[in-house]
């Protein structure tokens, strides 16, 4: 664990990135967790793995969803996310809807957790989305309507539990852990 230095806040159990798929909370993560000197823990991947434990079939977390249904998803979602917050002190990335669909477990777990909004304009989020494949929860006859509804959506709740927010539009994925690194460390 790294040194506090005088004057320097005591950094919360769990550091947890929230934002839209595609704006950098694995990249950012993993790098954050570095200079925090924490395991760095994706959500997504726990969830898959959880899956391909309980049921002996691996699939993707896209995959479960499409094939499980949403309902179902967000369930596993939950238990997920309470398993990863009772283990050791890291950094977690969430998957872009667990902060609206978990929000409950998110706000109770306070003081125990830092919440960090990763931020990228629509315009560069939607590019970014879209050169990996349309999403499980877009309509696939008009991805960009989907997109815009979803953002309008989940934005402004985003904001609403972010203790920190930065932007990921222009930096660069080590720039950006480094300005996260300086707001969860720096004195109150």
């Amino acid at each position: 664990m790294a040194q506090r230095r005088a004057g320097q806040q005591r950094i919360a159990p769990y550091v947890v990135l929230i934002g839209f798929k595609g704006c950098g909370k694995t990249t950012v993560g993993r790098l954050l967790a570095e200079l925090l000197e924490r395991p760095f823990q994706d959500l997504d991947i726990l969830l898959e793995a959880t899956y391909t434990e309980r049921y002996g079939s691996q699939r993707g977390f896209r995959e479960i969803f499409r094939e499980r249904g949403e309902n179902f998803f967000r369930g596993l979602e939950r238990q997920c996310l309470a398993t990863a917050m009772s283990g050791i002190p890291k950094v977690l990335a969430l998957g872009g809807g667990t902060p609206i669909n978990c929000r409950d477990e998110l706000e109770a777990a306070e003081p125990s957790v830092t919440i960090c909004l990763i931020y990228v304009r629509p315009q560069v989020l939607l590019q970014r989305i879209l050169a990996n494949g349309l999403p499980a929860f877009f309509d696939s006859a008009n991805p960009e309507a989907s997109f815009r509804r979803l953002y309008r959506q989940r934005l402004p709740r985003y904001r609403g539990i972010a203790q920190h927010v930065v932007d990921n539009s222009d930096c660069t994925p080590n720039e950006t852990a480094r300005q996260l690194a300086k707001m969860i460390t720096a004195p109150r």
